[in-house]
Protein backbone atom coordinates (compact mmCIF):
# COMPACT_ATOMS: atom_id res chain seq x y z
CA UNK A 1 0.00 0.00 0.00
CA UNK A 2 1.37 3.26 -0.98
CA UNK A 3 2.40 5.48 2.04
CA UNK A 4 2.79 9.33 2.55
CA UNK A 5 5.25 11.15 4.24
CA UNK A 6 3.16 11.83 7.72
CA UNK A 7 5.04 14.56 9.46
CA UNK A 8 5.95 16.72 5.65
CA UNK A 9 2.06 17.35 5.84
CA UNK A 10 -0.21 19.54 8.15
CA UNK A 11 -3.41 18.18 7.07
CA UNK A 12 -5.12 16.85 4.26
CA UNK A 13 -8.44 16.71 2.37
CA UNK A 14 -10.87 13.65 1.37
CA UNK A 15 -13.20 14.52 -1.39
CA UNK A 16 -15.74 12.03 -2.00
CA UNK A 17 -17.66 11.44 -4.92
CA UNK A 18 -19.53 9.13 -6.96
CA UNK A 19 -18.82 10.22 -9.95
CA UNK A 20 -17.23 7.68 -12.59
CA UNK A 21 -13.86 8.82 -12.86
CA UNK A 22 -13.49 8.42 -16.57
CA UNK A 23 -14.50 12.23 -17.87
CA UNK A 24 -14.39 13.95 -21.30
CA UNK A 25 -12.56 17.48 -20.99
CA UNK A 26 -15.05 18.82 -23.49
CA UNK A 27 -18.20 18.10 -20.90
CA UNK A 28 -16.87 18.80 -17.80
CA UNK A 29 -20.17 19.44 -16.08
CA UNK A 30 -23.12 16.50 -15.98
CA UNK A 31 -24.96 14.88 -13.50
CA UNK A 32 -22.12 13.25 -11.55
CA UNK A 33 -20.70 16.51 -11.28
CA UNK A 34 -16.98 15.96 -11.76
CA UNK A 35 -16.20 19.64 -12.30
CA UNK A 36 -16.99 19.88 -8.62
CA UNK A 37 -13.74 17.77 -7.86
CA UNK A 38 -11.42 19.67 -10.24
CA UNK A 39 -12.64 23.18 -8.33
CA UNK A 40 -12.38 21.76 -5.28
CA UNK A 41 -8.52 19.81 -5.70
CA UNK A 42 -7.60 23.84 -7.21
CA UNK A 43 -8.79 25.19 -3.74
CA UNK A 44 -6.84 22.73 -1.79
CA UNK A 45 -3.56 23.32 -3.39
CA UNK A 46 -3.99 26.66 -4.52
CA UNK A 47 -5.44 29.25 -2.18
CA UNK A 48 -2.60 31.84 -3.59
CA UNK A 49 -0.59 32.22 -6.48
CA UNK A 50 1.79 29.49 -5.75
CA UNK A 51 1.10 26.03 -4.34
CA UNK A 52 1.06 24.78 -1.05
CA UNK A 53 3.12 21.83 0.05
CA UNK A 54 2.17 21.02 3.69
CA UNK A 55 -1.21 19.39 2.08
CA UNK A 56 -2.39 16.58 0.15
CA UNK A 57 -5.89 15.44 -1.29
CA UNK A 58 -7.62 11.79 -2.03
CA UNK A 59 -9.87 11.94 -4.38
CA UNK A 60 -12.48 8.50 -3.23
CA UNK A 61 -14.40 7.64 -6.81
CA UNK A 62 -17.56 5.22 -5.65
CA UNK A 63 -19.76 5.05 -9.28
CA UNK A 64 -22.75 2.81 -8.68
CA UNK A 65 -22.03 -0.43 -10.23
CA UNK A 66 -18.29 0.02 -10.94
CA UNK A 67 -15.05 -0.27 -9.10
CA UNK A 68 -14.23 2.47 -6.63
CA UNK A 69 -10.83 4.52 -7.74
CA UNK A 70 -9.35 6.26 -5.53
CA UNK A 71 -6.67 9.31 -6.51
CA UNK A 72 -3.72 10.27 -4.27
CA UNK A 73 -2.73 13.80 -4.71
CA UNK A 74 0.38 15.46 -3.50
CA UNK A 75 2.57 18.80 -4.11
CA UNK A 76 5.36 16.79 -5.99
CA UNK A 77 3.00 15.59 -8.75
CA UNK A 78 1.45 19.25 -9.33
CA UNK A 79 2.59 22.51 -10.86
CA UNK A 80 4.09 24.49 -8.59
CA UNK A 81 1.93 27.26 -10.51
CA UNK A 82 -1.33 27.91 -9.90
CA UNK A 83 -3.50 25.95 -12.15
CA UNK A 84 -6.53 28.62 -12.88
CA UNK A 85 -8.30 27.15 -16.21
CA UNK A 86 -10.60 24.01 -15.57
CA UNK A 87 -10.06 22.29 -18.64
CA UNK A 88 -5.80 22.94 -17.76
CA UNK A 89 -7.04 20.68 -14.20
CA UNK A 90 -8.79 18.14 -16.35
CA UNK A 91 -6.19 17.47 -18.32
CA UNK A 92 -3.98 16.98 -14.97
CA UNK A 93 -6.95 15.11 -13.72
CA UNK A 94 -6.40 12.83 -16.98
CA UNK A 95 -2.75 12.23 -16.63
CA UNK A 96 -3.18 11.31 -13.13
CA UNK A 97 -6.04 8.34 -14.51
CA UNK A 98 -3.30 7.03 -16.69
CA UNK A 99 -1.30 6.91 -14.16
CA UNK A 100 1.30 9.61 -14.78
CA UNK A 101 3.27 11.30 -11.09
CA UNK A 102 0.68 10.84 -9.01
CA UNK A 103 -1.20 8.03 -7.29
CA UNK A 104 -4.08 6.08 -8.47
CA UNK A 105 -5.23 3.13 -6.22
CA UNK A 106 -8.07 1.07 -7.96
CA UNK A 107 -10.72 -0.94 -5.72
CA UNK A 108 -9.63 1.71 -2.37
CA UNK A 109 -13.29 2.67 -1.94
CA UNK A 110 -14.38 5.48 1.02
CA UNK A 111 -13.87 2.67 3.95
CA UNK A 112 -10.60 1.75 2.67
CA UNK A 113 -9.52 5.32 2.20
CA UNK A 114 -10.75 6.32 5.48
CA UNK A 115 -8.60 3.43 6.94
CA UNK A 116 -5.61 3.93 5.17
CA UNK A 117 -5.30 7.28 6.42
CA UNK A 118 -5.56 6.34 10.04
CA UNK A 119 -2.51 3.89 9.07
CA UNK A 120 -0.94 7.02 8.14
CA UNK A 121 -1.52 8.53 11.29
CA UNK A 122 -4.18 11.12 10.17
CA UNK A 123 -7.80 11.90 11.96
CA UNK A 124 -10.04 11.40 9.43
CA UNK A 125 -12.61 14.58 10.17
CA UNK A 126 -16.16 14.41 8.34
CA UNK A 127 -17.79 18.23 7.15
CA UNK A 128 -21.08 18.32 7.07
CA UNK A 129 -23.90 20.51 8.03
CA UNK A 130 -25.12 19.21 10.71
CA UNK A 131 -22.34 17.95 12.59
CA UNK A 132 -20.81 19.35 16.15
CA UNK A 133 -19.90 23.45 16.34
CA UNK A 134 -16.57 23.12 14.52
CA UNK A 135 -13.38 23.97 16.77
CA UNK A 136 -9.92 25.43 16.01
CA UNK A 137 -8.50 22.79 18.17
CA UNK A 138 -9.06 20.06 15.49
CA UNK A 139 -6.42 21.70 13.47
CA UNK A 140 -3.92 20.22 15.79
CA UNK A 141 -4.82 16.72 15.39
CA UNK A 142 -3.50 15.83 12.01
CA UNK A 143 -6.96 16.11 10.16
CA UNK A 144 -8.22 14.51 6.88
CA UNK A 145 -11.02 16.07 6.37
CA UNK A 146 -13.84 14.55 4.32
CA UNK A 147 -15.81 16.73 2.50
CA UNK A 148 -19.10 15.61 0.07
CA UNK A 149 -18.71 16.74 -3.86
CA UNK A 150 -21.64 15.85 -5.57
CA UNK A 151 -22.94 13.67 -2.34
CA UNK A 152 -22.12 14.24 1.04
CA UNK A 153 -19.91 11.51 2.39
CA UNK A 154 -21.14 8.00 4.47
CA UNK A 155 -20.92 8.57 8.01
CA UNK A 156 -20.24 6.29 11.04
CA UNK A 157 -20.68 6.83 14.83
CA UNK A 158 -16.60 6.23 14.99
CA UNK A 159 -16.18 9.21 12.97
CA UNK A 160 -17.02 13.01 14.35
CA UNK A 161 -18.89 14.93 11.70
CA UNK A 162 -18.73 18.50 12.46
CA UNK A 163 -20.14 21.97 11.02
CA UNK A 164 -18.87 25.16 10.07
CA UNK A 165 -22.22 26.95 11.01
CA UNK A 166 -25.87 26.81 9.66
CA UNK A 167 -24.76 28.58 6.43
CA UNK A 168 -24.97 25.91 3.12
CA UNK A 169 -21.66 26.21 1.38
CA UNK A 170 -19.99 25.17 -1.45
CA UNK A 171 -17.04 22.88 -1.27
CA UNK A 172 -14.68 25.24 -2.44
CA UNK A 173 -15.43 27.79 0.41
CA UNK A 174 -15.23 24.96 2.95
CA UNK A 175 -11.72 23.67 1.42
CA UNK A 176 -11.03 27.60 1.30
CA UNK A 177 -11.77 28.43 4.64
CA UNK A 178 -9.72 25.68 6.38
CA UNK A 179 -6.73 26.27 4.42
CA UNK A 180 -7.08 29.95 5.29
CA UNK A 181 -7.21 29.12 9.29
CA UNK A 182 -4.15 27.05 8.64
CA UNK A 183 -2.24 29.86 6.70
CA UNK A 184 -3.25 31.72 9.53
CA UNK A 185 -2.32 30.10 12.66
CA UNK A 186 0.87 28.91 10.84
CA UNK A 187 2.64 31.86 12.06
CA UNK A 188 1.19 32.11 15.08
CA UNK A 189 2.18 28.11 16.22
CA UNK A 190 5.29 28.50 14.69
CA UNK A 191 6.50 31.37 17.84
Amino acid sequence: MYLVEVDRYSHGFLLYTQATPHIDVKRLVTRERIDIVLRALIAVFYPGPERLDDVFAIVVHEPKKHVPVTLLFTPDCLSKEQVVEQKSMAIKYLEVLNRQRCKVLPGIGYWEAIEMLRGWGFNPVILLEKGKPFTPSILRQKPVFVIGTNVDPPTTPYIESYSLGRTSYLTTQVIAYINLLYLLNKSVWSR
